[in-house]
């Protein structure tokens, strides 16, 4: 950062990516298909956003990471 910016952030978030990669494309009905698809693996009710976000918190995150290591994804 600048040292014209110091004492003007207390945090920051790292992030990197582009703004071209594939995954910033993908049509929405891929990402719904998508999550319909993770929310069924782990028995999530997929009727009720409040309720399926519920249920994906309580999921181990090891277990939503082994699913993108496994490109179930």
């Amino acid at each position: 950062m600048a040292s014209q910016t110091k004492g003007l952030f207390q945090r920051a978030i790292a992030l990197s990516g582009s703004a071209v990669a594939p995954w910033g494309f993908t049509p929405p009905e891929v990402v719904h298909a998508k999550s319909k698809q993770i929310a069924e693996f782990f028995q999530c009710p997929t009727d009720s956003p409040a309720l399926l976000t519920k249920c994906l918190q309580e999921v181990p995150v090891s277990e939503l990471l082994s699913m993108l290591k496994d490109d179930m994804v």
